[in-house]
């Protein structure tokens, strides 16, 4: 059984690589990418991402389809939100980047939380975030809270790919670790080439 390696950078230097057994894709073509794999005793982790919009969606279900929320302290969440730059794909091989903020959103689809604002900002200073990639990943976060305060995030993920399809089998192995300079495409002035071809969305 074929898998897709999902590559994706965490700033500065850390890349996690994802085994994704094809069994658990959901979907993969030129609007989206969304699979499924169990993650732990009794639950299903879904992914969402997409090659011109900049945020990625986790959310994770019991085996039965129910949803499951994590405790937080300020804000009980259902739906990890991340600022990411839009996936590239090159085979059975994606590509993308954590771009530090993170939004929190509950069951109901609309209370939140946003985090690592100040993350973000530093890794601007850093230049670890470039300047291209700065204004779009806030213009991301825009379109996303507009979804989250309109109601409107599950619906859009269902539209996307309908919740009641979880796939239950396809077992995740652990993430494997490597350093940005091991993944050359991942890096600022390679991005930059094919972030172009990417709109914001």
């Amino acid at each position: 059984m074929g898998v897709l390696l999902f590559h994706n950078l965490h700033l500065p230097d850390e890349v996690r690589v994802f085994t994704i057994p094809y069994l658990g894709v959901q979907r993969f073509d030129r609007e989206a990418l969304v699979y499924d794999v169990a993650v732990g005793q009794g639950k299903v982790l879904r992914h969402y991402s997409w090659p011109d919009r900049w945020f990625e969606v986790n959310c994770a279900f019991t085996t039965v389809g129910d949803l499951i929320q994590e405790q937080d302290t300020v804000t009980p969440w259902a739906f990890n939100c991340d600022i990411s730059t839009p996936h590239l794909t090159q085979g059975d091989s994606v590509y993308n980047v954590d771009l530090e903020m993170d939004v929190l959103v509950a069951a109901d689809g609309m209370r939140h939380t946003i985090k690592d604002r100040d993350e973000f900002a530093t890794a601007v200073d850093k230049g670890w975030i470039g300047p291209a990639e700065a204004p779009d990943a806030l213009r991301g976060l825009a379109k996303l809270l507009a979804l989250i305060e309109q109601g409107c995030l599950r619906e859009f993920l269902e539209s996307v790919c309908p919740f009641d399809t979880l796939q239950t089998q396809a077992l995740q192995p652990p993430a494997r670790h490597r350093r940005l300079g091991e993944v050359p495409i991942l890096r600022l002035e390679s991005r930059s080439r094919w972030l172009d071809a990417s709109q914001p969305s």
